[in-house]
């Protein structure tokens, strides 16, 4: 009953995760490019107006350029693992929605799979296994 908040949410994340990528590339590539025409970074763009040097700023506190750059760099890195992941995420879910199982359906599944085909080292079947207690499984109501 979720999954459209679902899928809202991730969408979001991913356009969200792009958005940041972006920006992070334009920072990076702008303070390489910009610093004679002021194109692309307003404070490229103040500095040359007044002739003063120019310095990166986080937080409205002057920052190493150095240090600016590191931040920015390893906030692309980290916005692109973070979309790979939720794109991910979201091929799974859309896999399950085909299949029509939830993703608690998807688990027990793969818990009962898996425990059918646990094998011993000496290759024989293990120990016969009780019959799996259901008792955890939620059905939904007919409502």
């Amino acid at each position: 009953r979720n999954y459209r908040w679902f899928f809202a949410t991730l969408v979001f994340a991913i356009v969200a995760s792009l958005l940041v990528s972006c920006i992070g590339l334009t920072l990076f590539i702008g303070y390489f490019t910009d610093k004679t025409s002021g194109h692309i970074l307003q404070v490229y763009k103040d500095a040359i107006g007044d002739n003063k040097r120019v310095s990166m700023q986080m937080f409205h506190k002057p920052v190493a350029d150095a240090a600016f750059l590191t931040i920015v760099v390893i906030t692309v890195i980290l916005a692109v693992i973070a979309f790979g992941f939720l794109i991910h995420l979201t091929q799974f879910h859309i896999w399950l929605m085909y299949k029509g199982l939830s993703t608690y359906d998807f688990i027990i599944r793969e818990r009962e799979k898996n425990s059918d085909n646990q094998v011993t080292t000496l290759g024989e079947m293990s120990a016969p296994k009780s019959q799996h207690i259901k008792a955890n499984k939620i059905t939904p109501s007919k409502q």
